[in-house]
């Protein structure tokens, strides 16, 4: 997470196990630039955790494109699927509709929100 005091609005975070290369950082940038129609400041914070991809903050939303960020998309897109078939997929068909959504699936960078809960009790 973004340190306490950062200017939020005007920097970008890029958490990942290794710095960016001078060609990936100026993929970041034209990235930030082309989504936000403004310029950010790419930080780069080490995170060993993170064994691969990484994950972009800019302002209150998260692209992540590690490992299991990735993972969790295609489950989700999948999960999407079998909702749209109201339950009645069985067997082959279910096999099929995995084939072919694995097969057609492209990662897609799509923040999730990251904000703040506050409790009222």
């Amino acid at each position: 997470m973004p340190e306490k005091g950062a200017k939020r609005n005007s920097e970008a975070f890029l958490y990942s196990n290794a710095a960016p290369d001078a060609q990936r950082k100026k993929r970041f940038e034209d990235f930030l630039i082309n989504k936000y129609d403004q310029e950010y400041e790419l930080v780069w914070v080490a995170d060993e955790k993170i064994t691969s991809g990484f994950k972009l903050i800019v302002g209150n939303e998260v692209y992540d494109w590690t490992r299991e960020g990735r993972v969790e998309q295609m489950k989700e897109m999948l999960r999407k699927k079998i909702e749209e078939s109201d339950g009645s997929l069985y067997g082959s068909d279910l096999i099929t509709l995995f084939q072919t959504s694995l097969d057609s699936w492209r990662m897609e960078a799509l923040p999730e929100e990251e904000g703040t809960g506050i409790m009222v009790g």
